[in-house]
């Protein structure tokens, strides 16, 4: 998936774009929330490598998430979500209004560089980013 204008409508779930799959792509995208996405829901994403059950995420991995301006209003929860195996998170600038978090890892692997976002949270590979 290259080259996008994606607009995110809330609608009360907390759930934005999720890509799921193997050897997925998701490169040059410009996404844009229009509200709070995860308004109302108490949870959510604009953006995630995989959302499934846990059991699911094996059949998931090395997803790229590069080069992309992710625009976002997620008050309390994620704008980049990684729980997939072997994600990569490179080259995107995420503009974060509010109060969520710009890079969430919480899955077992995940390379995240040359980024730029608000703080996140990770237990992973990273480096090279600018932490606003």
């Amino acid at each position: 998936m290259t080259n996008n204008h994606i607009f995110l409508h809330p609608d009360g779930t907390g759930i934005g774009l999720s890509l799921g799959g193997m050897k997925v792509l998701f490169d040059g995208n410009d996404v844009h929330t229009m509200g709070d996405q995860t308004g109302g829901s108490g949870w959510g994403f604009i953006v995630a490598d995989v959302y499934a059950p846990a059991y699911y995420y094996a059949y998931a991995g090395n997803i790229q998430i590069t080069n992309n301006t992710i625009q976002c209003v997620a008050d309390g929860n994620n704008c980049l979500l990684l729980v997939g195996n072997g994600s990569v998170a490179s080259g995107n600038t995420i503009t974060v209004t509010g109060s969520a978090m710009g890079i969430n890892v919480a899955g077992p692997s995940a390379n995240v560089t040359n980024n730029t976002a608000k703080p996140f949270v990770a237990a992973a590979t990273v480096a090279s980013n600018t932490i606003f």
